[in-house]
């Protein structure tokens, strides 16, 4: 008769952590002691929806305070990028036609269209338009996140089982791939290795990035898309909150695996457009 009541008593002493149901060794029953058990299951039902309900709200608000921040230095940070703009464009004019300097003046032009455009998609100031998102882009990548490749000592490696322009807004996806590449390489290890793999199907655009970093406990992957979260050191979470923002504006699909030596993030895009041509 006791050992149910020392049961209830050390469940309830635990009570400042909330237990799950299922570690709950308290069996219902018909007598007393089984309706104080059900009871208390049902109690700690409802505090584990009120903790879930403060969880969403204290998301909220984490939420809007950086969406009033982001409204705050937009128009700061869309000013000088007109007038880069239009220095570009100027020069691309009236300046010198080396081959050379024309290609640096392209990727610097795309770079900052895609911060113009971006910033502009996440505010839901105007639904992002972009070209087609093809192998320029990927070469821009490659060449935008060289310098933290060799900061960094990483292997990078790619494998683009892509040919054609893929109906899908560029701006957005360059985002998605340069914030996913700068998190794998900030959990990689020196000398360490990352892989970007993309490629399609009839109908959506797959993006891989894998590195064999720190292992990702399960619990914490929850956690991985909130704003101001970071497993790294020196990081302020926003990048992958970014990225997850911007696949749901796309209609699409981030998961992540983590093991021991191999963590993978795989973003699922819906194409918007029909490609005859299968991948």
């Amino acid at each position: 008769m006791v050992a149910p009541l020392l049961k209830l008593s050390d469940t309830i002493s635990r009570i400042t952590n909330l237990p799950e149901l299922d570690q709950i060794e308290m069996k219902e029953s018909k007598d007393e002691i089984g309706q104080l058990a059900k009871s208390f299951k049902a109690m700690l039902t409802e505090l584990k929806e009120k903790e879930r309900l403060q969880q969403q709200v204290i998301t909220s608000d984490r939420l809007a305070a950086l969406g009033r921040l982001a409204a705050g230095i937009a128009h700061e940070i869309n000013n000088p990028l007109g007038g880069m703009l239009n220095a570009i464009s100027t020069f691309k004019r009236h300046g010198e036609q080396d081959p050379f300097t024309l290609k640096t003046l392209s990727i610097l032009e795309r770079g900052l269209l895609q911060i113009k455009e971006t910033v502009a998609a996440l505010l839901v100031e105007a639904k992002a338009q972009s070209r087609p998102f093809d192998l320029n882009d990927v070469a821009d990548i490659c060449t935008l996140v060289q310098l933290d490749t060799e900061k960094n000592h990483v292997h990078f490696t790619r494998e683009i089982d892509i040919i054609e322009a893929q109906p899908i807004s560029s701006t957005l996806i360059r985002q998605v791939i340069i914030n996913l590449l700068l998190n794998a390489f900030n959990a990689t290890q020196q000398h360490g290795h990352v892989h970007l793999h993309i490629y399609r199907d009839s109908a959506h655009l797959f993006i891989e990035v894998i590195n064999d970093g720190s292992h990702i406990p399960q619990e914490k992957v929850s956690y991985l898309f909130e704003p101001f979260t970071s497993l790294s050191e020196g990081g302020s979470g926003l990048g992958l909150w970014v990225t997850y923002q911007i696949v749901q504006q796309l209609g699409g699909l981030i998961t992540v695996q983590s093991e021991p030596d191999k963590t993978q993030f795989t973003v699922q895009l819906p194409l918007t457009g029909v490609v005859n041509r299968h991948q």
